[in-house]
C-alpha cells in the first residue's frame, strides 16, 4: 500500500495491532511504518507498548529514545541507557545514547561514547556525523572538518548529510577550520 502510495497504508496493520494487542511483531511493524512516516507520537505509542514487555529488545528501547529526542522527551537520556544496557555493542545503540548525550550539553559524555561507536561502525556516515559534531563542540574543529570531509566525500547520501554540509560550512566561516 505504501510503494501504490495509498493513503493510510499502515491502516491494515492498526487493526490487526488493535483485534490482536499481544502480537507483538505486529506492534514492532507498526511501531516502525509510523516512525518512518514521520508519525512520531503514534510511533512512541506503539513502542511504549512494547517496552512495558519484560522481554522487549534494544531496538524497541533505542527506536523510543531516538523519537523521545526528536519531540525534545526529557526521557530520551534514560531510554538510551536501558537500549545500551541491553546491547553495549552496538555501534547503533552507542552512537544514539552519544548523541543524545551530546544534544543534552554532555559533550565529554557524548564524545566517548561516539568514540566507541565510530571505533565499531567505521564506515557508518550518521555515526561519523555525530562524532565531528560532538568533536567541534568539545573544541577540536580541525579534527572535526577533517572528519566531515571524508563522511562528506565518500557518501553521497545519507541521513544527516544536510546536517553534516551544514555543520562544515560553519567550522570553514570559523576559518581553516582550527582549533578555538
Amino acid at each position: 500500500m505504501r510503494a501504490a502510495r495509498l493513503p493510510n497504508p499502515e491502516a491494515p496493520l492498526a487493526r490487526w495491532v488493535a483485534e490482536q494487542p499481544y502480537d507483538i511483531r505486529a506492534r514492532m511493524l507498526l511501531a516502525q511504518a509510523y516512525q518512518l512516516d514521520g508519525r512520531r507520537q503514534a510511533a512512541i505509542e506503539q513502542y511504549e507498548r512494547l517496552a512495558e514487555n519484560p522481554a522487549a529488545g534494544f531496538s524497541v528501547f533505542n527506536n523510543l529514545a531516538w523519537l523521545y529526542y526528536e519531540v525534545r522527551d526529557e526521557r530520551a537520556e534514560a531510554t538510551a541507557r536501558r537500549a545500551l544496557d541491553l546491547a553495549a555493542d552496538n555501534p547503533a545503540v552507542i552512537d544514539t545514547y552519544g548523541w543524545i548525550l551530546t544534544e543534552k550539553g554532555k559533550v565529554a559524555e557524548g564524545l566517548e561514547a561516539l568514540a566507541r561507536a565510530v571505533e565499531k561502525a567505521p564506515s557508518e556516515p550518521d555515526i561519523g556525523y555525530h562524532y565531528a559534531a560532538a568533536l567541534a563542540r568539545s573544541g577540536d574543529t580541525r579534527r572535526a572538518s577533517g572528519i566531515l570531509a571524508e563522511v562528506l566525500a565518500s557518501n553521497p547520501n545519507f541521513a544527516s548529510r544536510a546536517d553534516a554540509e551544514r555543520l562544515q560550512r560553519q567550522l570553514a566561516s570559523r576559518g581553516d577550520g582550527a582549533t578555538n
